[in-house]
C-alpha cells in the first residue's frame, strides 16, 4: 500500500558530488530507511566549464532527481532530510524545481530549493484580476517586516490574471533593496518568469549580479540570458563569469551560451 506521485525535473547539485562522497549518500539512505523509500538519487548531467561557453564536460552526481519508482509521495520531507544531513554538511547546493501530480484529482504542485530552504507549492488556479485598492495592499505588504508575507505579497502580485503596468517596477525595486535574500530570489525568478514584459528591468538585473547572496545574482543572469540582449548585458555577464562564484560562473556562462547563439 501507498500513495504515489510522479515528479518532474530534477535539482541541480553544485559542485558536483565527489566519488568519495556518493557512498556516504547510499549509507545514509539506508540507515534512514525506517522513514520508508527514499526516491530521490543522484543522476550525471552535463554542464558548461567556467570560463568557457563552447566546452562541456560530462560530470557524474550533478543531478537529484526521481528515481521513477511507484509508492513515493514523501518528496519534500526526503529532500529536508538530504539536505540537512548530506548536502548541507558536505558544502554541496542545491537549487532547482520539481513538479509533482498524485493519484488523486487535483493533487499538483511544485517543489522547490535552494541552498538549505526547501519549500512546496499547490498549483491554485490563477488569482482574479485585482483591483486598485486590493494591488496597492499587495504592494504595501512588500515593506511589512515578515519574510513570509512579502513572499506571499510577490506571488499575489504575479499571479493575477493580468500583472499591472507597474508590476516590473515594483519587483525591480524588491529585487535591489529587500533584506531577505529569499525575497531577493523570489523576485528574480518572478522578473525571468515575466517574459520579454520585464525587459526594462535590465539596469536591476545587471546590478543584482553583484548581489552578495550567489543564488540571487546567479538567478538574475538567468534572467538576463532569458530577456535582455546587447553589448551592457553580454559585458556585465563576461565580467560575472569572472566571479569566485561557481554558481554565478555557471549561470553567466550558460546565459552568454544563449546570447551568442
Amino acid at each position: 500500500m501507498g500513495y504515489s506521485r510522479t515528479w518532474t525535473g530534477s535539482f541541480r547539485i553544485e559542485p558536483p558530488v565527489a566519488e568519495e562522497h556518493a557512498s556516504a549518500f547510499e549509507r545514509l539512505i539506508a540507515e534512514t530507511a525506517h522513514l520508508g523509500r527514499c526516491g530521490w538519487v543522484l543522476s550525471a548531467g552535463r554542464v558548461f566549464l567556467a570560463g568557457d561557453a563552447t566546452s562541456l564536460e560530462a560530470r557524474p552526481r550533478g543531478w537529484l532527481e526521481w528515481d521513477g519508482g511507484e509508492k513515493f509521495a514523501a518528496g519534500q520531507e526526503w529532500l529536508e532530510v538530504l539536505v540537512s544531513a548530506f548536502f548541507a554538511p558536505r558544502h554541496y547546493s542545491l537549487t532547482g524545481q520539481v513538479t509533482w501530480e498524485g493519484e488523486e484529482p487535483g493533487d499538483t504542485g511544485e517543489l522547490s530549493v535552494v541552498g538549505e530552504v526547501v519549500t512546496s507549492k499547490r498549483e491554485q488556479e490563477a488569482t482574479p484580476e485585482l483591483d486598485d485598492d486590493e494591488r496597492a495592499r499587495w504592494v504595501s505588504l512588500l515593506q511589512v517586516p515578515d519574510v513570509a508575507q512579502r513572499l506571499e505579497a510577490l506571488d499575489v502580485l504575479s499571479s493575477s490574471d493580468t500583472p499591472s503596468p507597474g508590476l516590473v517596477t515594483i519587483v525591480a525595486r524588491v529585487l535591489l533593496t529587500d533584506t531577505s535574500e529569499r525575497v531577493r530570489l523570489a523576485a528574480a525568478e518572478l522578473l525571468r518568469d515575466l517574459g520579454p514584459a520585464a525587459k526594462t528591468a535590465e539596469p536591476a538585473l545587471i546590478s543584482a549580479l553583484d548581489d552578495t547572496t550567489d543564488f540571487v545574482a546567479a538567478a538574475a543572469a538567468e534572467a538576463l540570458g532569458l530577456l535582455c540582449e546587447g553589448p551592457a548585458v553580454i559585458a556585465a555577464l563576461e565580467a560575472a563569469n569572472r566571479s569566485a562564484s561557481w554558481t554565478l560562473r555557471f549561470r553567466a556562462t550558460e546565459a552568454l551560451e544563449r546570447l551568442k547563439r
